[in-house]
């Protein structure tokens, strides 16, 4: 199914869902005590939502694509794409532009003041996008929010890159070994089911 397909059918699915107001909160990397802000939601399917709003390890700190699987805390991992787009929805994101392997959002800062997110974040999820949440306060009242398909725009990076270099397109082994070496940002996410009453 081509990538972009399949991001709409995952917008269409994350469409008008309502959460109560954000709980922020603070979580502690029992591997280094380092302390994280987050931020959790009430989901209508009885869950507890809870993101790292600020990248693991810091704003300098960036995992090689082939190794983000495994950097979260236990009982945390990489967010999914519904995810990522579930959050987008609460920002109240709308879409203004769509490419054949990519979605982009306009998001008004004062939500994203509201959910803890007024910084430039550069994340991927668990199945292969890279979410680049682009938000510049002294530049703009909007923010911007890009979803990539992972494989699209490590290909975009290398032609980018050739064109500077005069080199050659790699092969496909090698490009396959620069999507692996890709630096990321990590937020992880954890869900908790909530027991009903």
């Amino acid at each position: 199914m081509p990538y972009i397909y399949r991001i709409v059918l995952v917008v269409l699915a994350c469409a008008a869902i309502t959460v109560a107001d954000p709980i922020k909160g603070k979580m502690r990397d029992p591997r280094d005590g380092k302390m994280y802000r987050t931020i959790s939601f009430n989901r209508p399917d009885d869950e507890l939502w809870t993101w790292m709003t600020e990248p693991l390890g810091g704003d300098t700190v960036h995992y090689m694509y082939k190794d983000v699987g495994i950097v979260c805390p236990d009982g945390w991992r990489l967010p999914t794409l519904m995810e990522s787009l579930f959050l987008i929805d609460v920002l109240e994101g709308e879409k203004t532009e769509i490419y054949s392997s990519s979605f982009k959002f306009s998001v008004d800062l004062q939500n994203a003041k509201k959910y803890d997110l007024l910084s430039n974040i550069f994340f991927v999820t668990s199945d292969g996008y890279a979410v680049a949440i682009e938000i510049d306060p002294e530049k703009s009242k909007m923010g911007e929010i890009t979803i990539f398909n992972i494989e699209y725009f490590s290909r975009m990076m290398m032609r980018f890159f050739s064109k500077i270099t005069q080199k050659p397109e790699m092969t496909p082994e090698r490009f396959a070994q620069s999507v692996d070496e890709t630096p990321f940002q990590v937020h992880c996410v954890k869900r908790t089911e909530l027991r009903k009453k």
